[in-house]
C-alpha cells in the first residue's frame, strides 16, 4: 500500500487545519482518506495541465442522452481548485444534459468551498441545511427535471461545527445534552425537501460519508493493515497506522470520543437521532400535503469483510443493521479491488433482507495496481451494476468520480474540458453494449412490428435485461391512481400519466380495462404495443 500524497492529506485531519482544498480537503476534513487499489487517490489538487482547465462550451451537446440506466449516476464534486463558480452549474447541466439523472452531492458547511459558489446561507446557523436544498445553484441543481435521486453526504453545523472539522456527531455526552436539537435540525432537512420537492417523483438520500474510515482515523484498510507511515503530529517519525490510531485517538478526534468503541456508540446515536428527525419531517409534510416526493435516512459503509479477521467492528454491523434505516450505502472498493462485487451484493441481499442498497462509489484509477487495465475492469463493474439496477437488487450507483481531481487524472471519467478519457469511455462502453442487446431483444420479440397486448405485455415479462415498460395511459382511475402514487412512479397529468411498473408491481394492474401503449423507458421514440391494460397470460 502506497500512501504517499494521501498522508498529507491525514495531516490536515488530523491536527485539525481548516484550509479547504477542492475535493480531497472536503473529504479530509471530516472523513480522512480511503485506499483504493495499491496507490491511493491522493490530494491531485494541483493546477493541471492547460489542457485540464476549466472549457465548458455552452454548444456542447452530447450524444446518447436517452441511454443512461435509470439509477446510475455520477459522484460531483466540482472541488477544484483553478475552476470558477460557474464549474458546479455548468458542469451539472452538462451531466443532466449526458442523461445522468442520479448525483451523489455534498450538503455540508464546507460545501461553499467545494463548490465555489456562495449559497446565501449561514453555516453559524442551525437552519443552514434546509436554506441551502432551497436556495442557490443548490436548489437549481436539485429541482432540476432530469434529476430523480440525489444522494445527499449531509453533515450539520450544529456536531460538525460552522467549518465542517469538527467531530461532535461521535461525542456520546454531547449527543445527549442536545438530542432534541439534532432532532429539529433533520426533522426540518425532510420537511423541507419533502414540500420543496413535493409531486416531483424525486428520492432524496440523507446520508453520510464512508462511516468505517471515519470510525478509524481516516481509513479502516490502513487500521486493519497496521501500514507503516510518517506520524501527522511528528513527520520525522515512523510509527504503525493502527498503533498510532489508539494511541493519539482523543487528539485525533478532538476529545469527541477517546476510543473506536466510543466513537462508534456516538456514531450511532447520531444517526439515530436522524433518523427520528427525518421521520417527523415526513409525517409533517405529509400533514403539509407533500407528496410523490420520498427524503430517506441513509448510511455509507465501506467495510463488509475486510474487519472480521481481527474481529473489528463495522459500521454495518454496529450501526446500519441494527438502525431502522430506509436505505444504505456501500463505498464498494472492497469488492471490486477485490473482485467479489457480484458475491458480495449477493450475501449482503440476504444480510439486509427488506433494506434497499445503493453504490455510493465505485471506480478505479489508471495509476492504480489495474494501470492499463484499469478501463476494462471499469467497463466490467459498470455492466455487473447495470445488470443489478434493473434487477432491483441495487437502488442507485455512483461513479467516483464525474471530473478528474487533478494533473495526475486520478480517478475522474471526464477531463475538466468535459471530454470523456480512457474511464469515462469504459463506462460510456458499458452503457452502450448494454441498450444494444435491450434494443435488439426487444425488436426480435416483437417481430420487427408486433401489435396487441399479447405480444406487448409479454415482452415486459421475458426481458432480464429490460424490465422497466413505460406505460401511457389513456383514460383515468382512481384505484389505479393511488396504486401509481404508492409506487413512487407517476408522471404527467390526471388525464394522461407515463409511469415505470416495475416487474414485481405488474400485477396490481390485471383487468383495469384502460388502453395503454408500451414503450422502452430507455429509447422514447419506441412504440412496441397498443391494448387494453391487462395483464397477458
Amino acid at each position: 500500500m502506497q500512501f504517499g500524497s494521501s498522508m498529507k492529506t491525514l495531516i490536515v485531519i488530523f491536527l485539525g487545519l481548516t484550509v479547504f482544498s477542492g475535493c480531497s480537503a472536503l473529504r479530509s476534513s471530516l472523513f480522512g482518506e480511503q485506499e483504493r487499489g495499491e496507490a491511493s487517490r491522493g490530494d491531485n489538487t494541483g493546477p493541471g495541465t492547460p489542457e485540464d482547465r476549466e472549457v465548458l462550451p455552452n454548444d456542447v451537446i452530447p450524444d446518447s442522452v436517452s441511454s443512461v440506466p435509470k439509477g446510475l449516476g455520477l459522484v460531483f464534486w466540482a472541488g477544484l481548485p483553478d475552476v470558477s463558480d460557474e464549474f458546479f452549474r455548468r458542469g451539472m447541466d452538462f451531466f443532466f444534459r449526458e442523461g445522468f439523472q442520479t448525483f451523489k452531492l455534498v450538503v455540508a458547511p464546507q460545501a461553499h468551498a467545494t463548490y465555489k459558489f456562495d449559497s446565501g446561507c449561514d453555516p453559524n446557523r442551525e437552519d443552514f441545511l434546509d436554506c441551502f436544498v432551497s436556495s442557490g445553484p443548490m436548489e437549481k441543481v436539485l429541482a432540476h427535471p432530469r434529476l430523480l435521486i440525489a444522494n445527499l453526504v449531509v453533515f450539520d453545523p450544529l456536531t460538525a461545527g460552522p467549518r465542517g472539522d469538527e467531530k461532535k456527531f461521535l461525542n456520546v455526552d454531547f449527543l445527549n445534552r442536545n438530542r432534541a436539537e439534532v432532532v429539529k435540525v433533520y426533522e426540518n432537512l425532510a420537511y423541507k425537501l419533502a414540500t420543496r420537492y413535493s409531486s416531483s417523483g424525486k428520492t432524496f438520500l440523507v446520508s453520510d460519508w464512508e462511516g468505517d474510515n471515519a470510525i478509524y482515523c481516516g481509513s479502516a484498510y490502513s487500521f486493519l493493515t497496521n501500514s507503516e507511515f510518517n506520524n501527522p503530529f511528528d513527520p520525522t517519525q515512523k510509527v504503525f497506522f493502527r498503533n498510532w490510531c489508539l494511541s493519539e485517538y482523543s487528539r485525533i478526534y478532538g476529545g469527541n470520543a477517546r476510543t473506536p468503541d466510543e466513537a462508534m456508540s456516538g456514531y450511532r446515536l447520531w444517526h439515530s437521532l436522524r433518523i427520528e428527525g427525518i421521520e417527523k419531517g415526513r409525517r409533517r409534510a405529509a400533514e403539509y400535503g407533500a407528496k410523490n416526493v420520498f427524503v430517506k435516512a441513509s448510511l455509507e459503509f465501506v467495510a463488509i469483510n475486510m474487519l472480521k479477521p481481527m474481529n473489528f467492528p463495522s459500521v454495518l454491523e454496529r450501526v446500519g443493521l441494527p438502525l431502522e434505516f430506509d436505505s444504505l450505502s456501500y463505498s464498494s472498493y472492497e469488492s471490486i479491488n477485490n473482485g467479489t462485487l457480484a458475491a458480495d451484493l449477493d450475501a449482503l441481499k440476504l444480510v439486509l433482507g427488506s433494506k434497499r442498497i445503493g453504490i455510493s462509489e465505485f471506480g478505479f484509477s489508471e495509476g492504480s495496481a489495474f494501470g492499463a487495465g484499469a478501463p476494462e475492469r471499469m467497463k466490467e463493474v459498470t455492466l455487473e451494476i447495470i445488470r443489478r439496477l434493473e434487477s432491483g437488487d441495487l437502488e442507485f450507483a455512483t461513479a467516483w468520480q464525474a471530473v478528474e481531481d487533478g494533473a495526475a487524472h486520478e480517478y475522474g471519467l471526464y477531463r475538466r474540458s468535459l471530454e470523456r478519457n480512457r474511464l469515462g469511455g469504459a463506462l460510456w462502453s458499458a452503457i452502450k453494449d448494454h441498450s444494444e442487446v435491450a434494443r435488439r431483444i426487444l425488436v426480435e420479440r416483437a417481430g420487427g412490428g408486433c401489435s396487441g397486448c399479447d405480444c406487448g405485455w409479454a415482452l415486459g415479462e421475458r426481458m432480464p435485461q429490460a424490465p422497466y415498460l413505460r406505460i401511457d395511459i389513456h383514460d383515468e382511475s382512481w384505484v389505479l391512481r393511488s396504486q401509481i402514487e404508492a409506487s413512487n412512479t407517476v408522471r404527467g397529468s390526471d388525464r394522461a400519466v407515463s409511469l415505470v411498473i416495475p416487474m414485481d408491481l405488474q400485477g396490481l394492474f390485471r383487468d383495469a380495462g384502460l388502453r395503454f401503449t408500451v414503450r422502452d423507458s430507455r429509447f422514447p421514440d419506441s412504440s412496441y404495443a397498443v391494448g387494453p391494460l391487462v395483464r397477458c397470460q
